[in-house]
């Protein structure tokens, strides 16, 4: 409901490629996914392209050739990094594309981090800093 979103179902592919997890994260990986997942879903069911590349790479056996893409063919799980890349520059990079895909939700963007909401607030006070100084 916080998003907005009338998700009423999880396809049957997609539940037998959740249920095939381990869950090293218990609950709390298992809700990050789901509440990643309805972020991404583009219709009323839960699908594999809303799921992360790994999980969809793990249980690749029920899902031959799937990926996480949406609907318009956008990925949305993965993100090129330069080889090389400094580490600030990647973490600038990892915040501003998950803002991006939570539609500038920063709670959120915060959550699918795993970063407290505070942090992803300072870090984004620092990148606006960043950009005035070099204007």
């Amino acid at each position: 409901d916080r998003h907005q979103k009338s998700i009423v179902s999880i396809s049957e592919e997609t539940m037998r490629i959740l249920m095939a997890h381990s869950w090293p994260g218990n609950v709390r990986e298992l809700s990050n996914i789901i509440e990643r997942a309805v972020v991404f879903c583009n219709s009323q069911e839960i699908c594999i392209s809303d799921l992360p590349s790994h999980l969809v790479e793990l249980g690749g056996d029920a899902m031959p050739g799937a990926s996480a893409r949406g609907v318009r063919g956008q990925d949305f799980s993965t993100i090129e990094v330069p080889i090389g890349a400094p580490l600030k520059q990647v973490e600038e990079l990892l915040i501003r594309k998950t803002l991006e895909a939570t539609e500038g939700d920063k709670n959120m963007t915060a959550r699918l981090l795993g970063i407290n909401s505070r942090t992803i607030y300072r870090k984004l006070d620092k990148l606006v800093e960043k950009e005035i100084d070099s204007e």
